[in-house]
């Protein structure tokens, strides 16, 4: 993914594994700015599940190692070019604000009202947008003898409304993060207010051994 330092643009190509699952902060090697760089929003998070707990990554800050991105100069003509870009951007944005409401209230919950107030409330009002999903901690532990898999985490509403709660699906997954079991649960909450947290808690029975990782998702209800 590329990252750009919010104090003097400059660009930088990062692997998004360097990230991590929670974000870290990073270090501009241009003008030395500090930021907090969250990983990308459409990847859901991969956690071990066995080995030792990664220890916690120090409040410090990423020193460089990857190259800037070069800004090509600007050619004589390109400010046309750039202008007929401009135009067009600025026509597709006033239809992508209608037509990607639902993913730019999930960004920005305060633009609800604005969106209700012309009418254009999104699709899904009380599933989706707002809901996250942290702290996943697989851990494998033995019950009446058998092996087993327990998975715990928490739901957060972020959004500035009342939102109802999915089913969330976890899947295991092996040390080439091919799916290998797959299967759907109930935090037991029908309802989530604005802000609130509530935990979740799965057990996978007779997990196979070459199950490395787990990742959890909202279940999508079938329209």
């Amino acid at each position: 993914m590329i990252v750009t330092c919010p104090s003097c643009s400059t660009r930088y190509l990062v692997e998004t594994q360097k990230l991590g699952a929670q974000g870290r902060m990073v270090r501009c090697g241009s003008c030395e700015h500090t930021w907090y760089q969250a990983p990308p929003e459409d990847a859901p998070p991969r956690v071990e599940v066995t080995g030792p707990a990664p220890e916690p990554q120090p409040a410090g800050v990423e020193r460089g190692g990857l190259p800037a991105i070069p800004k090509k100069p600007r050619r004589r003509g390109a400010a046309v070019v750039v202008l007929l870009v401009l135009l067009l951007a600025l026509a597709g944005a006033g239809w992508g604000v209608i037509f990607l409401r639902d993913r730019v209230m999930a960004v920005f919950p305060q633009t609800a009202q604005f969106y209700s107030r012309l009418g254009l409330a999104t699709s899904t009002p009380d599933f989706g947008p707002g809901l996250e999903l942290r702290n996943v901690a697989p851990r494998r532990t033995a019950a009446n003898g058998q092996p087993v898999l327990v998975i715990d985490g928490q739901i957060v509403n972020l959004s500035s409304s009342s939102r109802r709660v999915p089913l969330l699906r976890a899947t295991l997954r092996d040390a080439n993060d091919k799916p290998l079991a797959s299967w759907t649960f109930s935090t037991g909450i029908n309802n989530l207010a604005p802000g609130a947290v509530a935990p979740f808690h799965t057990i996978y029975n007779q997990p196979m051994a070459q199950a490395t990782g787990v990742v959890v998702t909202l279940e999508t209800p079938a329209k």
